[in-house]
């Protein structure tokens, strides 16, 4: 496991979600999360990595797992270099 999922696995566990062991589980169709828990993810990421992800990059299907947070992460914000 990366540096990256692990920071994220933290921000799941900070607001107290479920945070399932396969870090490919679809969290939204699981019913883990909610639109509603996004707004607090993404602000929790953001604020973990002080990073603003742009609008055009939160959809649920950069958000709906665990490994597709960490991939945008590494890929778009350099997160984990």
């Amino acid at each position: 496991m990366n540096k990256t999922t692990e920071k994220i696995i933290g921000v799941l566990r900070d607001f107290n979600y479920s945070v399932p062991e396969d870090t490919s589980v679809d969290l939204l169709g699981a019913g883990v999360l909610d639109s509603f828990d996004m707004v607090n993810i993404i602000a929790g990421i953001e604020g973990t990595f002080n990073i603003e992800i742009a609008p055009e990059d939160i959809t649920p299907t950069n958000f709906d797992s665990i490994d597709h947070m960490s991939n945008l992460l590494i890929r778009k914000y350099g997160a984990d270099k």
